[in-house]
């Protein structure tokens, strides 16, 4: 990022260079994602969609971090459908 302030006024110009993936590619990934077999296997018979897609880097700690707390999330969401689900059909019979 350069920026440059003009002397003769007060206008202060940002140059910025745009990095990473495209927004393109990131719609064109996310949709691989939800058309892969495993996922589809695994999703199979459920009403679900994709909240967000997120590229990591397995070399960065932040990404490292990022993934341990979604792996994280994935399973407590999945324990507490499978409890909801075992409590309705306690309920029902």
């Amino acid at each position: 990022m350069n920026t440059n302030k003009s002397d003769s006024s007060n206008e202060l110009k940002i140059d910025i260079k745009p990095f990473g993936p495209s927004q393109e590619t990131i719609i064109k990934k996310s949709e691989l994602v939800v058309k892969d077999k495993l996922v589809k296997n695994y999703l199979d018979g459920t009403r679900n969609r994709l909240l967000w897609f997120e590229f990591i880097d397995p070399d960065d700690e932040y990404s490292k971090i990022v993934m341990k707390i979604l792996l994280l999330i994935t399973f407590v969401l999945h324990f507490m459908t499978i409890q909801i689900i075992e409590l309705f059909l306690l309920k029902e019979f």
